[in-house]
């Protein structure tokens, strides 16, 4: 369920956009913006994001339990920007890495013990979790079904 389901006025949904599939380090990631409240997407501020998610996409992408594929969080929160990449792995796995930066800075390092993903990143995967498991046949995953969700519509976020 999302926010916007759950109606809490004091966590109200953010903007949340499919921005479409892009390439790093020979993983395909479906990314995401999220913008705060009166904000409007810069991707400016995620300048470098590729360099700093790399020490979490082990080589090779691809083999018999990694698909070589996930997703990708631009998070432009109040306190910060956050970057959240998660791929796939070990047939149905979600591994998760969180980066923090000031605001504007695209200075990533990994988050801190008291920096993780929130509740508006929640709801991205949460759809992407959806989207995996519908690309999921007898076969494994059909990863042009699962990157295939269309570029530039709001999710479940707003």
């Amino acid at each position: 369920m999302s926010l916007r389901a759950l109606g809490n006025p004091h966590l109200p949904p953010r903007p949340t956009r499919r921005l479409g599939v892009e390439s790093a380090h020979g993983y395909r990631l479906k990314c995401h913006s999220i913008e705060a409240p009166g904000e409007t997407f810069d991707p400016g501020r995620f300048a470098g994001w590729q360099d700093a998610i790399a020490p979490a996409l082990p080589q090779p992408p691809s083999d018999a339990r990694r698909p070589g594929v996930g997703f990708v969080i631009f998070h432009q929160a109040p306190v910060g920007d956050y970057l959240v990449c998660g791929r796939w792995d070990n047939h149905n796995e979600l591994k998760l890495v969180t980066w923090v930066a000031p605001a504007g800075s695209a200075k990533f390092a990994p988050a801190n013990e008291r920096q993780s993903i929130c509740v508006w990143d929640m709801d991205v995967i949460i759809d992407e979790r959806d989207a995996f498991v519908a690309a999921t046949g007898a076969d494994g995953l059909d990863i042009e079904a699962y990157l295939g969700q269309p570029a530039g519509q709001e999710t479940s976020g707003e």
